[in-house]
């Protein structure tokens, strides 16, 4: 069964075209830049424009290196956003944009320090957690370790109480690498994957986040269909069941 991934869109009916970020004036400036991406998010869904904001990143990246311009900080945000944008970019070659984001995130690494940006810090650990995720060459069971630590590392900082919706996402992240681990006894991977995705849902609930809730929902249901603990008499199918009814 496939998993449901929160950040995966669905090709829309609209057929326009994402106009090309060398149609915006390039800008090392980090409000200026932002303001362009965000333009662009705008024309389309993400994996439409990934392609047209990647373009336009690199160009910026390229432009700093070569002035030796711009603040560190403001680097970092962009390779952040260059790794999100490689990410959603689903239409190219999927090993060479990933070792793209990869790349990105290490680089934002090097400047946002859970000591001094917490909330950047654990950002870029989530992201960085689904590259290793998706991550297509090298050993599948280490990079599925490797995105476990990432995420356990960026909820040290996003906490239920502080950043509801981000800590919600990260045990939904969490969840799903459980789901997939190689390393471990596959029952114990399961139950924990079904308690990340419970957490979850404290946050992402049916009223305020259907969307989320519905994913969640999706995931949870796949998990209780793939467990192999439990009353073998069928309680963990009929929960399935009932988790999948939940769904909108």
């Amino acid at each position: 069964m496939r998993h449901f991934n929160p950040h995966e869109s669905l090709p829309s009916d609209d057929s326009s075209e994402t106009p090309p970020a060398s149609s915006f004036a390039p800008s090392t400036d980090l409000e200026t830049v932002m303001q362009h991406l965000a333009e662009i998010k705008r024309r389309g869904l993400p994996y439409e424009t990934a392609a047209a904001r990647i373009e336009l990143l690199q160009k910026i990246l390229a432009q700093m290196r070569a002035a030796s311009e711009g603040s560190s900080e403001v680097r970092a945000s962009f390779q952040h956003e260059l790794a999100i944008a490689s990410l959603e970019h689903l239409n190219a070659e999927r090993i060479q944009q990933v070792d793209i984001a990869l790349g990105a995130c290490e680089e934002a690494l090097q400047f946002y320090t859970l000591a001094h940006y917490p909330s950047q810090y654990a950002s870029v650990q989530v992201t960085l957690g689904n590259v290793y995720r998706e991550r297509a060459v090298g050993m599948r069971r280490d990079d599925l370790e490797r995105a476990i630590a990432c995420y356990h590392e960026a909820l040290r900082v996003f906490t239920l109480a502080d950043f509801p919706y981000e800590y919600a996402q990260g045990q939904h992240f969490l969840a799903t690498a459980y789901s997939q681990r190689i390393s471990g006894e596959q029952r114990d991977n399961l139950e924990q994957a079904i308690t990340y995705y419970h957490q979850a849902l404290q946050v992402y609930t049916l009223d305020a986040l259907p969307l989320e809730y519905a994913a969640v929902q999706n995931n949870l249901c796949i998990a209780y269909w793939q467990r192999i603990a439990g009353d073998r008499r069928g309680r963990p199918l009929r929960v399935a069941v009932k988790g999948c009814g939940s769904i909108p």
